[in-house]
């Protein structure tokens, strides 16, 4: 259970918002099988994280599979350790699984344990994601501070460009540096194809849900995405 969470002294905690439980619900039974992902948006504080709580409990009961990770920043000051805490809960009615469990040291051994499973749900919550991203940018910076030339970045960008660009995400930033023959970072480009479909994923997704809102609703939103400092930590993600 996230830290966060609220609990009371029998180990319950409360939320509002049963009614859109059920459309989460709904929306999961309906999820069509060629999909591997659902995800659960909004502006922070709307109670995200308790819905997905709820889920995980709700998945659970019905003896699904659930893989519950409530906290990245948590999950990566020790993720093999987080993992397997996701796992044993899953595999709580198992005691030979769970013994397997914890012999899986590391993520290749947990990712061949998930390869030989079918059906199993990851309910994965980015809440508090934002400040972790923050802290790889920074680092990224320092480790690429070569590409710095003054007042703008190799390539012809400002910072706050290429930042802005990218969504300070390093893994985009990786697939972005030009490198000489022997692997040296030369300079930014912001023109690769990665980033091009990536924009193109992204533009799909923003039409997509325009057309399911109205003026108003859509207004809301694209100023709640359009704020950096909401932008990530006020997305949930649930994967299927």
């Amino acid at each position: 259970m996230p830290k966060r969470f609220i609990i009371d002294s029998e180990q319950k905690w409360l939320y509002m918002g049963r009614e859109v439980f059920m459309e989460l619900l709904k929306s999961l039974q309906r999820w069509p099988c060629n999909r591997s992902a659902l995800w659960v948006y909004g502006t922070k504080g709307y109670g995200k994280s308790h819905l997905l709580a709820a889920l995980v409990y709700y998945l659970s009961a019905g003896k699904e599979r659930v893989v519950y990770i409530p906290d990245c920043r948590e999950c990566l000051k020790d993720p093999i350790s987080y993992f397997q805490a996701a796992m044993l809960f899953s595999w709580a009615d198992d005691n030979d699984m769970q013994k397997e469990i914890t012999r899986l040291d590391t993520f290749e051994k947990i990712y061949h344990f998930f390869k030989r499973w079918e059906n199993i749900i990851f309910v994965i919550d980015a809440e508090g994601f934002l400040t972790v991203i923050q802290m790889e940018m920074k680092q990224w910076w320092e480790r690429n501070k070569g590409l710095i030339d003054g007042d703008l970045v190799r390539g012809g960008y400002t910072k706050n460009e290429v930042e802005d660009f990218t969504g300070c995400i390093p893994l985009l930033l990786d697939n972005c540096v030009v490198k000489d023959e022997n692997n040296q970072p030369l300079e930014i480009n912001l023109n690769v194809e990665f980033l091009k479909e990536i924009y193109t994923q992204a533009m799909t997704f923003e039409q997509d849900i325009k057309s399911k809102c109205n003026p108003s609703e859509w207004g809301m939103y694209a100023t709640t995405c359009s704020t950096p400092t909401t932008s990530l930590t006020s997305s949930g993600t649930m994967n299927i």
